[in-house]
């Protein structure tokens, strides 16, 4: 991996290598349509799930459905369609990943 120095110049970094000091290294994720993406929420708390429905690059933001925990989401670990017909849309900077899980039915759960 190569990391920025002064200038020009790279270190190159052994990401196995330990005791060596490595800066927080940010990932970027490229939503696309039928994600199910980790969202920030309003608090911060505790990350949000949404749908995506639509992409626009030229403005960094996706449309789509807010999902939340299922009422029974300890015994199942499942999460349920927030809301029937709002759509939200949802800047790239506030994208944490994109969730490993499938769907069960309409309801999604992580793996």
């Amino acid at each position: 991996m190569l990391f920025p120095g002064t200038g020009n110049n790279y270190a190159v970094v052994d990401p196995f290598r330990q005791n060596v000091p490595l800066p927080k290294v940010i990932i970027p994720v490229y939503p696309e349509v039928g994600d199910l993406l980790c969202v920030t929420g309003e608090d911060d708390d505790e990350p949000w799930r949404a749908l995506v429905t639509e992409v626009n690059y030229r403005t960094s933001t996706v449309a789509g459905f807010f999902y939340v925990k299922h009422p029974h989401y300890d015994d199942y670990g499942l999460w349920v369609r927030e809301r029937l017909q709002r759509k939200e849309t949802i800047h790239f900077n506030g994208l944490l990943s994109i969730v490993d899980g499938e769907w069960m039915g309409s309801a999604w759960r992580d793996n």
